[in-house]
């Protein structure tokens, strides 16, 4: 899978596979308390826990141009004593193929012929054609419109998981990351302007003048919801929800020497009472986690 990567989008020493440009940030989840009836974990008991994060935008390239992309994902890691919570959240609800055999093939379709710019389009369309859970994806992407910055995009978990109560009942759950700054699109005069490190600068201005603030919106599956399938959306309406707790970003750093440059955000590292749903994508995260993480590691030590 991480060689796939590569093929597709070339090699960048010292960087993840994908996400590459991105920017630390610190802060804290202030838990409420109110998540504590469906989970046993210690991070939804009322309390304060560090937050080590990560904003980035789509790609293997550090120096992408951030209103080019489409995409924003923000990875956490939760700590209290000896248990860790890592998250790995996108800002779009749906992943674009439920398998690692179809993100394979995916990846495959999208290394370009030699001396070529970018992927085949013939090829990609017959991709296409052959996965048509790739539909959803694409008709949110061309209905939604990307946010103008880190701070006011909502991020979402995609798969499902499991959370266990106090009592031993188990539930499967998705959640999302809500901003408190209200959603702003990107505009065309942001396109057009084209500002390379739009993204950053705004969340460095913001961090400036307050804390950036998220809350962290738990929802209970009924039901017929597609557990084990994230390319499939669950209905808003009539869902049961909790609000966690308030994910309070305070301050910002640069990748490059930032608390979160060697961090392995795989959301398999769970706390008790969380557990991973049977979603298959879900499961095969943790093993290209860990490839990409230990070839980068080896790069940036000169091996």
């Amino acid at each position: 899978m991480v060689d796939a990567f590569e093929a597709a989008s070339g090699v960048h020493p010292g960087f993840r596979r994908n996400h590459a440009k991105g920017i630390c940030v610190i802060g804290r989840f202030e838990s409420s308390g109110n998540a504590s009836q469906i989970s046993s974990a210690v991070f939804f008991r009322p309390g304060s826990y560090p937050v080590i994060g990560r904003l980035s935008v789509v790609g293997a390239n550090p120096s992408v141009n951030d209103t080019r992309g489409r995409l924003r994902s923000l990875a956490l890691q939760m700590t209290a004593g000896d248990e860790s919570w890592r998250m790995a959240l996108n800002s779009i609800p749906v992943f674009f193929v439920n398998t690692p055999q179809a993100l394979l093939e995916q990846l495959r379709a999208s290394v370009p012929d030699p001396g070529a710019s970018g992927p085949d389009v013939e090829r990609m369309n017959a991709f296409r054609q052959a996965h048509p859970e790739t539909r959803p994806f694409e008709e949110w992407m061309d209905s939604h419109r990307p946010s103008s910055g880190y701070d006011n995009a909502p991020y979402y978990s995609v798969n499902a998981f499991r959370f266990l109560d106090p009592r031993g009942n188990e539930r499967l759950v998705r959640w999302r990351m809500e901003p408190e700054t209200p959603f702003e699109p990107l505009s065309d005069e942001q396109i057009e302007h084209a500002d390379p490190d739009l993204l950053s600068y705004r969340l460095v201005s913001k961090l400036a003048q307050a804390s950036v603030r998220w809350h962290l919106i738990v929802t209970l599956s009924q039901p017929g919801d597609p557990v084990n399938d994230a390319t499939q959306l669950w209905a808003r309406e009539g869902h049961q929800e909790f609000d966690a707790g308030v994910l309070v970003i305070e301050r910002q750093q640069p990748q490059m020497d930032g608390p979160c440059r060697d961090i392995d955000f795989n959301p398999l590292v769970l706390p008790s009472g969380i557990k991973p749903s049977d979603d298959p994508l879900l499961l095969a995260r943790g093993a290209a986690y860990a490839e990409s993480h230990r070839r980068r590691v080896q790069e940036a030590a000169g091996r």
